[in-house]
Parts: C-alpha cells; structure tokens; sequence
C-alpha cells in the first residue's frame, strides 16, 4: 500500500523493480522529450574568480537545452504479471487495465525489497552537452 507522500508520485521513484520490468516487457516505452529554451544552473567552477563579496545571493541561471524522460503507456498490453528475483527473495506483480477508463491497477507484493538490484527511476530533467 502507498503511503499518504507516495500518492500522485511517478510509480518509477517509488519501485524501480516493477517500473523496469513493465518497460521491458512492452507495457511502456521511454520516450525522451527536450526543452530547448530551459534555464539551467551555472557550475561553480565556470562562475567569476571575483571575491565572494561580490557575488550575488542565490542561484546564477544561464540558457541550457534539456531532455526530460517520459513514460507512455503501450495500450495494446491490457494485461500483464511477473516475478522479480532480488537476490533471496522474490516480488510478484500483477498490472491490469481497468476498462472504459485510463486508469491501470497494479498488485505488488510488498515484502521483497529490490532496491538494491534496481534503483529508481526519475523524471529529472538533465542538461544536454554539446560537442563542438
């Protein structure tokens, strides 16, 4: 069961074990989207050598471009279960689509901690690098 800070929160940071074994079974597919006009934080080391009294308070953005992951759900696969191994224990798991709506239900047994094997997936957004 979720807990009260876990609800509405991308289901990949709460269990990265069942969120990759649904992207590597079909159920859903990463999708990279980019901002092209973000504004990222500058790298302390790129900032000015002016002494610190000088420097401004807060944070010093500068124009950046930025890929963000994103999750669609494959609608084709309605139904789907499978068993994790982590190490000596084993999570089971079962996703079905609930009918006539957009909602998935999904059954995890909660007593095998995989997190270890499989770290979280995040939604973070990361600066993309040019070579020039």
């Amino acid at each position: 069961m979720l807990s009260r800070p876990q609800a509405g929160r991308f289901y990949g940071e709460i269990d990265g074990s069942v969120m990759t074994t649904l992207i590597r079974m079909g159920m859903f597919k990463r999708v990279s989207l980019f901002d092209y006009q973000a504004m990222c934080k500058m790298n302390s080391h790129s900032v000015s050598s002016a002494p610190s009294a000088h420097k401004k308070k807060g944070d010093i953005l500068q124009p950046c471009d930025t890929e963000y992951p994103s999750f669609v759900y494959e609608p084709s696969v309605k139904e789907t279960n499978s068993i994790i191994k982590c190490g000596r224990c084993q999570k089971m798991f079962v996703v079905q689509q609930i009918p006539e709506s957009n909602l998935l239900m999904l059954v995890v047994q909660a007593d095998c901690d995989c997190s270890r094997q499989y770290p979280p997936i995040t939604m973070q957004p990361k600066e993309v690098k040019y070579i020039l």
